[in-house]
């Protein structure tokens, strides 16, 4: 009878954390638009990509009008439509962990090899939240990062790779126009793919530079879906149970 008493407790503590959920919703946004000084990397610098309610990034894309000289992000983020928790659960830990990582260059020049491999990541089991580059003096860049934990079934190395633009080495036009982060359709097994990180990847290219992201993103599990399972057992359990009090 332990047995049934624990499953029971189990089911409860599910069922509490459930009713107190709200929808998970998959959502577009867009920061506002920046203006384009120089039209190289360092235009990214001070730019903020940020989801609300703490929700995760699911993919992201640089955008730019030339002749208007402006430039910003359309991103899509896994957020609640308020501060409460997601149902299913698929942020779970509760715990937002902030990462900084610096480099030191000569910032004021506009090489974009400069930013090769420069990360912007998170640990496994934690989706991307928001980051920012900032400019820490001529000779220094930071990043940072909001990190959010995630129930997680899988997550892929850091090796997914965006397309690949040619571009001149003082341009960031490269970068524009490419999605960051997955692109798969949700069902009722993978409710999310949510963005763990990504890279900067800029190769060398005769005269040129090839220019493109490498990312890793996660699939979560639906939470929800384990608590129909648990109860839908338990029933059977109690249903098969002859055993008298």
């Amino acid at each position: 009878m332990k047995y049934y008493a624990f499953l029971s407790l189990f089911i409860l503590i599910i069922v509490i954390k459930l009713s107190n959920q709200a929808p998970l919703n998959l959502k577009q946004y867009s920061t506002k638009k920046y203006y384009m000084a120089t039209r190289s990397w360092r235009d990214l610098i001070g730019i903020s990509v940020a989801c609300p309610n703490n929700g995760v990034l699911k993919n992201f894309v640089l955008r730019a009008d030339f002749s208007a000289r402006t430039l910003w992000y359309d991103y899509s983020c896994y957020s609640s439509l308020s501060s409460a928790a997601d149902i299913g659960e698929p942020v779970v830990k509760d715990l937002t962990l902030y990462s900084t990582y610096s480099k030191g260059f000569y910032i004021k020049n506009t090489d974009i090899r400069n930013i090769n491999d420069y990360p912007v990541e998170c640990w496994v089991d934690y989706g991307l939240v928001s980051f920012q580059l900032y400019n820490d003096r001529d000779y220094v860049l930071r990043r940072e990062a909001v990190c959010h934990g995630l129930k997680s079934k899988y997550s892929t190395p850091m090796n997914v790779n965006t397309v690949y633009k040619v571009s001149y080495y003082s341009y960031l036009d490269g970068l524009v126009g490419t999605v960051v982060g997955s692109t798969a359709t949700e069902n009722n097994q993978n409710v999310a793919y949510p963005l763990r990180g990504f890279r900067y990847k800029i190769i060398n290219n005769g005269g040129s530079v090839l220019v493109g992201y490498v990312y890793a993103y996660s699939i979560l599990r639906d939470m929800k879906a384990v608590y129909d399972n648990a109860k839908a057992s338990f029933q059977s359990l109690r249903n098969g149970n002859t055993q008298k009090d």
